[in-house]
């Protein structure tokens, strides 16, 4: 028998006064609710935002794996996360994703990497990562996993004290990932990878995947790519400038066996005897590689291209690019010229050229 109407109404009180409301994300203030940064990630929960108030904070600090907004209140130039050369100043390395966000602070004096990231995915966006130093990934570390780095200025960070390590001054990218690193809209100035290593700007030595795009690299230095070096079977790199770096041996980019993809990339005025713009190993028999629609110029009296193997019985997609040195001929070391092939050309001013680029789906 159904209970009476007034009964009914009584359970639908009872029952609806013992369900729990849902959490909602809140808003922690740094230093009005928490007077340091990690004690403000300890009381967070997911989806929580932290938001810090200008000034120095100096502490280093763990995400602890949660999905947090930490963002600065007036931006990076005015936050600072000063590590005091006590290892690494930010650190993800607790299966973080997307939703663990840092956006708007200086990242400075961290003596193993600015920031560490491994086995993790974070969002990297807005920030100053400058006045860091490592044994590899001074600026940035990151190992087994896929990052999106995006919108940040690294810069001057540097090797020191070191007797290992792979390179990668601004970014190192090591060991591999079920995702993407994606590295994108940065300005990554003034790195240093250190005496015999790799990538002044960004190192890669992963089997893993990683698109560098949109980014302005200048004015790092290494010993193999001055601008990006390494190794890397599925690296895409879309659009970047890559201007005025220094290496021993590829001064723009210096990346062997596996390059999937060079695209629209204007790599110009670098410093190298073997390489000014780029040096590699162009072989579809070692890799499949398609470089397309680049600006590659060579200093004055340096080749622009140096080549450990240039393959003509396998050879890459090369096609729209112009290859130019002034004084010198732009194809070096072991390239084969390939000036009036595939749309390619040898023109100080190519922007004057009629010659047109076909479209281009990546």
């Amino acid at each position: 028998m159904w209970p009476s109407p007034a009964v009914r109404l009584s359970l639908l009180v009872l029952l609806s006064s013992s369900v729990l409301p849902l959490a909602s994300a809140s808003t922690i203030n740094v230093p009005g609710d928490y007077s340091t940064i990690q004690a403000a990630i300890d009381a967070a929960s997911n989806g929580d935002t932290i938001v810090v108030a200008a000034g120095t904070y100096k502490e280093n600090i763990n995400f602890k794996g949660k999905a947090i907004t930490l963002k600065s209140a007036s931006g990076a130039a005015a936050t600072i996360i000063d590590g005091g050369n006590v290892g690494t100043v930010v650190q993800f390395a607790t299966n973080e994703t997307s939703t663990s966000i840092l956006d708007g602070f200086t990242v400075t004096h961290g003596n193993s990497s600015g920031i560490t990231i491994g086995n993790a995915s974070p969002t990297i966006r807005n920030n100053i990562i400058t006045a860091n130093t490592g044994c590899g990934g001074n600026g940035i570390n990151v190992s087994s996993a896929s990052p999106l780095i995006q919108n940040n200025t690294i810069s001057n960070n540097s090797q020191a004290g070191c007797s290992g390590g792979v390179g990668g001054g601004g970014i190192e990218v090591v060991a591999a990932s079920s995702g993407t690193v994606q590295i994108i809209g940065n300005t990554i100035t003034g790195n240093n990878a250190g005496d015999g290593y790799d990538g002044g700007g960004i190192g890669l030595w992963t089997p893993g995947a990683v698109l560098v795009q949109n980014n302005f690299i200048s004015g790092n230095t290494s010993n193999n790519g001055g601008g990006i070096g390494g190794a890397n079977d599925t690296v895409r790199m879309i659009q970047n400038v890559i201007y005025a770096n220094t290496a021993v041996i590829g001064g723009g980019i210096s990346i062997d066996n596996y390059v999937s993809l060079l695209l629209n990339n204007t790599i110009a005025n670098n410093n190298s005897s073997n390489g000014s713009a780029f040096y590699g190993a162009f072989s579809a028999s070692i890799g499949a590689m398609s470089v397309i629609n680049n600006l590659i110029i060579g200093m004055s009296g340096q080749s622009a291209l140096g080549c450990r193997v240039f393959d003509t019985a396998n050879p890459i997609t090369f096609s729209h690019n112009d290859v130019f040195s002034p004084a010198v001929n732009g194809y070096g070391s072991g390239c084969v010229d390939q000036s009036g092939l595939n749309g390619n050309m040898y023109a100080s001013t190519p922007l004057h050229s009629s010659s047109t680029t076909p479209p281009i789906s990546i």
